[in-house]
């Protein structure tokens, strides 16, 4: 679905509320296709309050590749805002 619109890429805003186990490889596409300045937002990056536990499933996982790879990769200046089930938000900066 997402290859159905790269062609209108460089997009300002990507919103990323999917499965979690995707929440890297979503990212990872933001990245690529999004303009210098363009924002990621993505919902439920606290993984509904286990992210910080150790072990887990995919999903957990996966959450903390996504919030560890802003941080590892340096394309993106980012914060999570505390929302009920956690906000990540990204800015690209190259």
């Amino acid at each position: 679905m997402l290859g159905e619109i790269e062609a209108e890429a460089p997009f300002d805003l990507v919103f990323i509320d999917a499965d979690k186990v995707s929440y890297p490889g979503y990212l990872a596409w933001a990245a690529e296709h999004l303009r210098e300045g363009g924002v990621v937002l993505a919902d439920n990056a606290f993984g509904f309050g286990e992210i910080h536990r150790p072990g887990g499933d995919e999903g957990r996982a996966a959450l903390r590749k996504f919030t560890t790879s802003w941080r590892a990769e340096g394309r993106f200046r980012a914060t999570m805002l505390p929302t009920a089930e956690g906000l990540a938000m990204g800015v690209k900066l190259r």
